[in-house]
């Protein structure tokens, strides 16, 4: 797997954070070095984000904040504007455009051929279409044993697994979930195909991906009544033209408290609407301190900050291009999807059909839904102790991980050095991406986690 010289190095995950970690080792790396990159199931560089199954499919971040390199602002906005379909926009226009998925899936494939093309003589890479069960320590270096039985051995490992499954919304044994009318994996295109054209579909989980699943039920010609349902039922925003904001950023200063982090927040957008302005724009300002800041709350805030501030800060911070909200917009005053707040009291199973009881969050009324589907769209798992993953759960019970104080991830330093059961930093092994929701928070969007590839590709070579 590597020359006696070569640093081996094993990538898990095949997505985002797990090729540009890679891409990053390539284009860094002045000695020897193997890199082994192991992907099991979504296609590898694009990953499940990128590989979507409908090209209506949109980034909610305008291409001028998706280049894949932190240090090459505009590199997917040059690549974009190359291409004949939008060589008769400036730069500047092409910049704000919100592009199909797929699309930026094609331009990670050829940032990837890109560098296999240049790959220097000293780096050498594998691509394994394995999932790693094991990882064990042995003798300075680490085993890592695939579900087919190949064993690996290398010198540091990266975790890059992305996102996992949402959480059930039953208990785990409850026999509904293995039925043909659950379906698990919003991200499937099976999700959405193969339905009674006019018969009603329930949706749990009422955030961005709710929204492709309604535009999948949509292309599909499903022409039911889509229910959505999530604790809060907030309503999506668009993203809407705005000027930077960023007095609020004068006001915030060590030490932070979430109490006092509010109340200044809160003022500023009372400042912004006073004049007219989208309160959005308090937001966006606030994103480059997200990180530092929820790193500072004690464990105390954080627990307050889940419980009564998490959804509204997900509903200002992940937003829609402005044509998807209007189509929703649009689906909403016509009657055909319904978005309610309240939670699943009791799924009962019929022959052909699913009675699903909600209980209103307003005024604990429930009401029965007659549904022919259930689609989870809850958000992925983020604890590891409910990982359906062999792999984890060997991790855990080995104590070479650990989860977070808050449960959200792996415990590990800001830098995605995991940090054992005792306490010991492992300077040999990372993690990236969601996996460290728990110690950074805002750890799914690009320009997040370009960094941490980059970062992470630093330390493996320093």
């Amino acid at each position: 797997m590597k020359t006696d010289t070569a640093l081996s190095v094993a990538i898990i995950g095949g997505g985002f954070c797990g090729s540009m970690t890679l891409v990053q080792l390539a284009r860094k790396a002045k000695t020897k070095i193997h890199v082994s990159l192991f992907y099991k199931s979504a296609p590898l560089i694009r990953g499940t984000a990128f590989s979507t199954y409908s090209d209506n499919h949109l980034l909610n971040v305008a291409a001028k904040n998706m280049s894949a390199f932190p240090d090459r602002s505009l590199h997917f906005v040059e690549w974009l504007h190359a291409k004949e379909e939008y060589s008769n926009l400036t730069q500047e226009e092409v910049g704000k455009l919100f592009v199909p998925r797929n699309q930026y899936g094609e331009y990670l494939e050829a940032i990837w051929k890109q560098t296999l093309d240049e790959l220097p003589p000293h780096v050498s890479c594998s691509f394994i279409n394995a999932e790693i069960i094991s990882i064990v320590s042995k003798e300075g270096r680490y085993e890592l044993t695939a579900i087919d039985g190949h064993s690996y051995s290398v010198d540091k490992i990266v975790l890059a697994s992305g996102n996992q499954l949402p959480r059930p919304p039953l208990p785990d044994k409850n026999p509904f979930l293995n039925t043909q009318m659950y379906f698990p994996n919003p991200w499937s295109e099976d999700c959405v195909k193969q339905l009674k054209k006019n018969e009603s579909v329930l949706i749990i989980g009422t955030g961005l991906t709710m929204i492709d699943v309604v535009i999948g039920l949509l292309e599909n010609n499903f022409e039911g009544k889509i229910i959505s349902v999530s604790p809060k039922g907030f309503h999506i925003l668009p993203h809407r033209p705005i000027e930077p904001y960023t007095d609020i950023l004068d006001e915030i200063k060590p030490p932070y408290e979430l109490v006092k982090l509010f109340r200044i927040f809160r003022k500023h957008i009372h400042l912004v609407k006073s004049a007219n302005r989208s309160g959005e724009t308090v937001v966006d300002a606030l994103r480059p301190k997200t990180q530092e800041l929820w790193q500072a709350l004690n464990i105390q805030d954080k627990k307050k900050f889940m419980t009564h501030v998490r959804h509204l800060w997900g509903v200002a911070r992940h937003r829609l291009p402005s044509s998807v909200f209007e189509m929703m917009q649009a689906l909403i005053e016509s009657g055909r999807l319904e978005i309610l707040a309240g939670r699943i009291h009791e799924i009962n199973q019929a022959e052909d059909f699913a009675s699903v009881i909600i209980q209103n969050r307003k005024d604990s009324a429930r009401t029965t839904y007659k549904v022919q589907r259930i689609i989870n769209c809850t958000g992925p798992e983020s604890d590891p102790k409910r990982f359906n993953s062999s792999l984890y759960s060997q991790m855990l019970k080995d104590v070479m991980i650990c989860c977070d104080e808050m449960q959200l991830g792996v415990r590990a330093k800001s830098d995605g050095r995991i940090i054992d059961l005792a306490g010991n930093i492992n300077e040999n092994m990372f993690a990236l991406g969601s996996l460290l929701r728990g110690t950074l928070w805002e750890t799914t969007a690009v320009p997040e986690l370009r960094t941490q590839a980059e970062n992470t590709a630093v330390k493996i070579l320093s």
